[in-house]
């Protein structure tokens, strides 16, 4: 089998084939959750037309490091390196052609050991929702921590944060254009996301 390299963007960096090991249709990250950077390995029991592509939360695709390339059979390792994109869950698809779509969650965080189903932060309310201007935020925690409240638009881009936050809260976001987002609440080591939709 060919060794092949392909530089692609900042995503990734470069692509090996591997050899000696059984060929299936397949994708895996490790490690996940990771922080800035993680392995990707996939491959597929046929020569094949393959893309990869990387989505946010809300089905936006974000990037597309591999599109429509005609590849051989075998099995790939690259390294996904995600150091300007903000934590939070994303996906990572690998399409075979029109025969066979593989969809796997990652979690991007900078803080060691979180957990995106949180135990310390505890029932998060978010309303009105949709919200016109100003937005209800409600949340208890179990235990002081550094608390920190994010808002990302569908492009992942941070728009608002605030520091240590009041678990009550009216945040005023009549600056912000219609459309979906995405409301972040992190302590230490864990975090939970909420969609909000502005009209």
């Amino acid at each position: 089998m060919i060794k092949r390299t392909f530089f692609i963007t900042i995503l990734f960096s470069s692509l090996f084939v591997m050899k000696g090991q059984t060929i299936m249709d397949s994708l895996s990250i490790n490690p996940n959750p990771f922080q800035n950077r993680t392995s990707l390995t996939f491959s597929f029991i046929n020569n094949d037309t393959v893309s990869i592509n990387i989505y946010d939360v809300i089905g936006n695709i974000i990037y597309s490091p591999i599109t429509n390339s005609v590849m051989p059979s075998g099995i790939y390792q690259d390294s996904l390196i995600m150091d300007s994109y903000p934590d939070g869950l994303y996906f990572v698809q690998l399409k075979l052609s029109h025969r066979k779509t593989i969809m796997k969650k990652i979690a991007k965080s900078n803080t060691a050991g979180i957990s995106i189903n949180a135990t310390n932060l505890k029932d998060l309310k978010a309303y009105p929702n949709p919200i016109k201007d100003k937005l209800n935020i409600e949340f208890t925690i179990l235990e002081t921590e550094n608390i920190k409240l994010k808002l990302f638009n569908s492009q992942s881009q941070l728009v608002y944060s605030i520091d240590k936050p009041n678990t009550k809260q009216e945040i005023d976001l009549s600056f912000l254009a219609s459309g979906i987002y995405y409301l972040k609440i992190q302590d230490n080591s864990e975090q939970k996301v909420v969609k909000i939709i502005k009209e």
